[in-house]
């Protein structure tokens, strides 16, 4: 709500201090998530929901959301794609959008200057997605 404006217009550096806080809220919550996602692994409770979707154009648009963070950091970011099919697969999808998201944050917080290129590629059988850092 203080992001939003809904308390009224925040000083620059106020704005600043909100939006580390938000940050670092949303990491605190996925690391929260990730831990239980690993007891319910390690338990066998995991659930799946399996449905084809385009794993491409799901990358695309998360290269497309994280880009700005990217940016933020100093690096260049994009998204190439030598692709033979569609890039349909079957997999939970949910899943795959965290694993992802998960590879292309790390690749931004590890890679200290330059660029990160996702590049989405196939064969007979597979759809492969690279991050390259």
């Amino acid at each position: 709500m203080l992001l939003d404006g809904s308390y009224g217009k925040l000083s620059q550096k106020a704005q600043e201090a909100v939006e580390r806080i938000s940050d670092s809220s949303r990491m605190m919550a996925a690391s929260v998530e990730d831990y239980l996602n690993v007891s319910r692994i390690q338990a066998g409770n995991m659930k799946y929901v399996y449905s084809d979707f385009n794993l491409v154009d799901m990358t695309s648009k998360i290269v497309d959301d994280v880009r700005r963070e990217a940016v933020k950091e100093g690096l260049v970011m994009s998204f190439k794609s030598d692709m033979n099919g569609q890039g349909i697969v079957h997999a939970d999808n949910g899943k795959t959008m965290q694993i992802i998201h998960n590879l292309i944050n790390n690749a931004i917080k590890y890679t200290p200057k330059g660029t990160i290129t996702v590049f989405a590629h196939d064969d007979k059988k597979t759809v492969n997605i690279d991050v390259i850092d």
